[in-house]
């Protein structure tokens, strides 16, 4: 990310607010009941999920209120820059019982421990609009986090296949080794047949299914 400068500002409530590059990142009037009011609507896709993961820190008190309606999932949060998420822990003093990933270049964040673990096992996808909307760098760099996440493009599969051992084993190497045969097509069930090792044991197939369906949808 480029150098920016984020400065603090007071909502019309009293609360704190960053602004970064001219852009809000939460509500100037109430960020807290925006953040409720956002949180509300996420809550019934993500409601019992085992990990969730938000794209984008903001100020934070989104989160806080996820982290509220969700006590019994693992919150996640992926953010490019260091300095929101040091003036959002001032904020929210209740962000420490988040996890927050710092990382500034996408393609490394299949490196974070934290991130392994997430894609290891059952997780949702849940986008902070205003971290999106600062500026063209980061609505680039959050757009291809979610890709990566969602699995869309082959390179995307790649990247979720690096912590997914037990699906590599069952995928064609070779074909995964000729990404130019599948250059610009999106990821789907139809794709993934082609990539599919043929095996008599049923059973064995359907577990693939079951985890590569969910590493899609």
């Amino acid at each position: 990310m480029t150098e920016e400068t984020i400065t603090t500002e007071k909502a019309r409530s009293g609360h704190a607010v960053m602004k970064k590059n001219g852009k809000w990142l939460a509500s100037s009037i109430d960020p807290v009941r925006e953040a409720q009011q956002w949180s509300d609507t996420v809550r019934i896709s993500v409601e019992e999920t085992e990990t969730i993961i938000v794209l984008g820190l903001g100020c934070g008190y989104h989160v806080v209120e996820l982290l509220k309606i969700c006590p019994k999932s693992y919150l996640l949060i992926i953010e490019c820059d260091l300095k929101v998420k040091e003036k959002a822990l001032q904020f929210c003093p209740a962000l420490a019982d988040a996890s927050i990933v710092v990382e500034a270049n996408w393609m490394n964040l299949v490196s974070h421990s934290m991130i392994r673990d997430a894609l290891g096992g059952a997780y949702r996808v849940v986008k902070h609009a205003p971290s999106f909307a600062i500026g063209a760098l980061e609505s680039e760099y959050f757009e291809a986090v979610d890709g990566l996440l969602r699995g869309r493009d082959m390179l995307s599969f790649l990247h979720l296949l690096k912590v997914r051992p037990e699906i590599l084993c069952l995928l064609d190497t070779e074909l995964l080794g000729d990404t130019e045969r599948f250059q610009g097509e999106a990821m789907s069930i139809k794709t993934m047949q082609k990539l599919f090792t043929q095996r008599p044991n049923t059973s064995r197939e359907r577990r693939l299914w079951r985890v590569l369906e969910e590493l899609v949808l």
